[in-house]
């Protein structure tokens, strides 16, 4: 591995935010701290940088000072989402297939693991000029704005898990069209698209062995689309599981939840009474804009999404990730 040498990252020269400069960083080495950057953007495929220098240890000023190298060596790419008053902290993903062969050289990852189709959507989607056709991108504003969210639990999960003192782990995330299926209605016979956003499992060591695991589904709903979609996403959750095809795909037996992660309370609670309809039992549990406003926080409590911010649709009881 690459020694990490903090003395070359340039302190003081300014150098464009949008537009690379390679000769500022000429005969520069990805360093340790870099490798893991470009790491921790590969496992979470977008990264705000407030979140990005939170995974990496170390002095978050240096890193600051990396991310902007491996920018401007091609490695990384960013982007701005638009917002009122500035232009927003920059997001980071990769679009560029060298920067997973530099993993798979250090060792880090083997190269079965890496999104390698992945990388090359992203450029061929050219995500970084989101910020100069903000007017004819809407679509890929609402799909960046989208996985920046999904990141967001994603980061809350794991540093929950990494700071409960052993007593959670996260062994599996997932996501992305590696979980893309269909699943045929039983009364009507409709084909329904089953494309969850995210899957993961949580492990328990400290309770008994085959009660030490719990599996969940995870949706990132913005209120993007119409309540009549979102029953259809809802059924085909619902058929997923009861027609047994968590085995075939997944390798488990049972889903503790279907977490939704909602922006507006009106809108969760719609969606609760919703789901009531087509399921009885707490199959599904929501936050809204009150419970999960941390959620998207860079700076939150990391235990927060274990805490009872989950309210079922039944009976709008009140869960957590580790009941």
């Amino acid at each position: 591995m690459a020694e990490n040498n903090e003395a070359d990252i340039p302190k003081k020269k300014r150098l464009p935010k949008f537009q690379r400069e390679p000769k500022a960083v000429s005969g520069c080495k990805v360093t340790a701290r870099g490798l893991a950057v470009i790491a921790a953007i590969a496992r979470y495929r977008f990264l705000p940088t407030s979140l990005l220098v939170r995974l990496v240890e170390g002095n978050e000023d240096v890193t600051h000072r990396h991310l902007q190298r491996l920018f401007h060596m091609g490695l990384i790419n960013r982007f701005a989402l638009p917002k009122i008053g500035s232009a927003g902290e920059f997001n980071y993903f990769l679009d560029n297939t060298r920067a997973l062969d530099v993993l798979v050289e250090n060792a880090l990852v083997q190269s079965a693991d890496l999104d390698w189709d992945g990388v090359k959507r992203n450029k061929e989607k050219a995500y970084h000029k989101i910020h100069e056709e903000a007017e004819n991108s809407a679509g890929r504003l609402l799909f960046l704005q989208h996985e920046v969210m999904i990141s967001r639990f994603h980061f809350m999960l794991e540093m929950g898990c990494n700071n409960s003192k052993g007593k959670a782990a996260l062994s599996d995330w997932k996501q992305g069209t590696e979980l893309h299926n269909s699943v045929v209605d039983a009364e009507t016979g409709e084909v329904l698209p089953h494309r969850p956003d995210a899957f993961f499992t949580l492990q328990f060591p400290g309770d008994p062995e085959g009660n030490n695991k719990a599996n969940f589904f995870y949706e990132a709903d913005r209120k993007t689309t119409s309540i009549a979609k979102m029953i259809l996403k809802f059924r085909a959750h619902v058929e997923f599981i009861r027609r047994g095809n968590l085995q075939e795909r997944y390798a488990i037996r049972r889903v503790r939840a279907v977490l939704v992660e909602t922006l507006e309370s009106k809108w969760a609670e719609e969606l609760r009474r919703a789901t009531a309809e087509i399921c009885p039992l707490p199959l599904f549990w929501f936050t809204d804009s009150d419970r999960s406003k941390e959620l998207s926080t860079s700076h939150a409590r990391s235990d927060i999404v274990f805490n009872k911010i989950w309210a079922g649709d039944a009976d709008k009881a009140s869960f957590a990730l580790a009941d």
